[in-house]
């Protein structure tokens, strides 16, 4: 008979040797270079993905797209990243609520953590952001199963961004636990998560974030990755640069859904 007394369990999976300890949180994440476009999308596909209780922050709604690469993360080394989300409120309070997010090349800590600690809604995928020298553009670049999702870039880079233009919302996320007997959640709740984001300032003060024209393009459209429906309507804005660092810290339940 096994000894193993329930308040002894481990803390998450596997039980035999968890893929990851409470002891690295906060998780810390050193120089994240990202590329990022906002723009306006249509209303209706947005209700059509948002839980009960949770709308669009306007109308339209504004969305992003963005593509990061990060040197170092204490929740398994370096990584890159890509996703989707839409600007939401939620018991009249603005979040961003992250569509999906794709990791490569394979941190399976983060995805694991990501996952099963914040609700985050992550897949695999093969994430580059690229910068040629001498055209002043810097694109990201997002593809799946060979298959090229999403292309966004900003460029040529015209001006140094204003702090409120990178500045990060708390996250709503919806964290789905699936039922083992049945095709449908055990447990389906909204968690919040609150990181701090410190953009870097070069030795004369500037942020080392800029700004341009954006464009969005999905390449190829795939409804095993809807991100297509995602339309880009009229851009708002788009940025290139670089979080120093990112302290993310332990979600909070914000209500249970199921």
């Amino acid at each position: 008979m096994g000894s193993l007394k329930v308040g002894k369990l481990p803390w998450t999976q596997p039980s035999f040797g968890p893929l990851y300890s409470a002891s690295a949180f906060p998780v810390i994440t050193r120089e994240r270079w990202q590329v990022m476009v906002s723009f306006e999308t249509g209303a209706a596909y947005v209700d059509s993905i948002l839980p009960e209780g949770v709308e669009a922050a306007s109308n339209p709604p504004v969305a992003a797209l963005w593509c990061a690469t990060h040197a170092h993360s204490t929740m398994g080394g370096p990584y890159r990243e890509a996703g989707a989300g839409v600007i939401v409120k939620f018991e009249g309070t603005t979040y961003f609520y992250p569509l999906v997010v794709y990791l490569a090349p394979a941190p399976e800590e983060w995805f694991a953590a990501g996952r099963e600690v914040w609700g985050h809604q992550k897949k695999f995928g093969d994430v580059q952001l690229l910068e040629p020298a001498g055209s002043g553009v810097v694109t990201g670049i997002l593809e799946r199963n060979s298959a090229r999702l999403m292309q966004i870039s900003v460029g040529p880079l015209e001006r140094e961004a204003r702090p409120e233009e990178i500045a990060f919302l708390p996250v709503l996320s919806l964290r789905i636990i699936p039922h083992p007997e049945k095709p449908e959640p055990q447990t389906a709740e909204l968690i919040l998560t609150r990181a701090e984001l410190v953009p870097r300032r070069g030795s004369d003060g500037r942020l080392e974030f800029w700004t341009g024209p954006g464009e969005v393009a999905y390449p190829v459209a795939s409804e095993r990755d809807p991100l297509h429906h995602l339309a880009c309507q009229r851009v708002l804005g788009a940025s290139y640069g670089c979080y120093e660092n990112i302290v993310t810290p332990f979600g909070k339940i914000l209500k249970k859904l199921v």
